[in-house]
C-alpha cells in the first residue's frame, strides 16, 4: 500500500473489539491435524489433509442445519461439537467413538492445540496503555473465555462476548450492539477488527462503527485502505 493511503479515524477510539479465531490465535497445523491424531490413536491410518477436508464439509453442514451451535434447537455447544466430531470421524471411515469425540471436544478447550499470533500481547498492551477498552466478539462457544485466559490474553480483555451464549452471531447487529453496551462506547468511537469480510468488516460499518479487515496473507504492497495483515497496523488508523 502506498504511503498516504491510510486515513486516520477522525473520532477518538475508546473501544477496540476483536474477533478471536484466526485473529488472536489459530490452531497449530489446522483443526484436521488434531482430529487426525485422535483417529490414528484408534488404529485408522489417515492423513491430516483428508481429515481436514472431512471436518470442513461436516462443519459447513452443521452450521447450515444447526446455526450458532444449535442455539435455537437447544442443543448446547458440547452436544453440537461432539456430534460434529463423530460425523467427521464417520466421513473418514471410523465407527462411532463417543470417548474419542469427547476427548477432541475437551482438547480444544485447552491451550494445547493453539498458538497466539506473535504481535497480540504487544498490541493489547499498547491499547491498554492508551486507555482503550478491549473486547472480544466471537462466533464461538462458551469455552472461548477459558481459552483466552489459558492463552495468557485474559488480562487485557474487558469483556468476552460469544455467540453461543448471547444467542446472535455476527453479522447480526445485535451482537455488535451488545458489545457497544458492554464497552460503554458509541459506534463512532469503536473499532472492530477480524478476518471475515462480512462478519468483521462490513457488518460493523452498517452500525456506523469503524472496522478493519485482517488478512494475514496479504503483502504490504497489496494492502488496500481498511485492510491490515498484522494487528500492529491498527495503530496506523487510531
Amino acid at each position: 500500500m502506498e504511503p498516504g493511503l491510510v486515513l486516520r479515524f477522525a473520532q477518538p477510539i475508546r473501544l477496540v473489539t476483536l474477533d478471536a479465531f484466526h485473529t488472536l490465535y489459530t490452531p497449530v497445523g489446522g483443526v484436521g491435524a488434531h482430529y487426525a491424531t485422535e483417529i490414528r490413536k484408534l488404529g485408522l491410518p489417515v492423513t491430516n489433509e483428508e481429515v481436514e477436508v472431512a471436518f470442513r464439509k461436516t462443519y459447513h453442514k452443521y452450521t447450515q442445519l444447526y446455526p450458532n451451535y444449535g442455539y435455537n434447537q437447544h442443543m448446547g455447544s458440547k452436544r453440537w461439537w461432539t456430534n460434529l466430531v463423530r460425523d467427521t470421524f464417520k466421513r473418514v471411515g471410523l465407527a462411532r467413538k463417543e470417548r474419542a469425540s469427547n476427548a477432541v471436544f475437551e482438547l480444544f478447550a485447552t491451550a494445547r492445540p493453539y498458538r497466539v499470533f506473535p504481535e497480540c500481547q504487544r498490541v493489547l498492551t499498547e491499547l491498554k496503555q492508551r486507555n482503550i477498552a478491549v473486547g472480544v466478539v466471537s462466533n464461538s462457544d462458551e469455552r472461548t473465555g477459558e481459552l483466552i485466559q489459558a492463552l495468557g490474553l485474559g488480562q487485557w480483555t474487558d469483556f468476552i462476548l460469544v455467540s453461543a451464549t448471547f444467542g446472535f452471531e455476527k453479522p447480526a447487529p445485535q451482537i455488535f450492539q451488545e458489545a457497544l453496551r458492554l464497552g460503554h462506547s458509541a459506534p463512532e468511537n469503536t473499532l472492530h477488527v477480524g478476518d471475515h469480510r462480512e462478519n468483521d468488516y462490513l457488518a460493523p460499518k452498517r452500525l456506523a462503527m469503524h472496522s478493519l479487515l485482517l488478512d494475514r496473507r496479504c503483502s504490504n504492497a497489496n494492502r488496500t485502505p481498511g485492510v491490515i495483515n498484522n494487528l500492529e497496523q491498527i495503530f496506523e488508523y487510531i
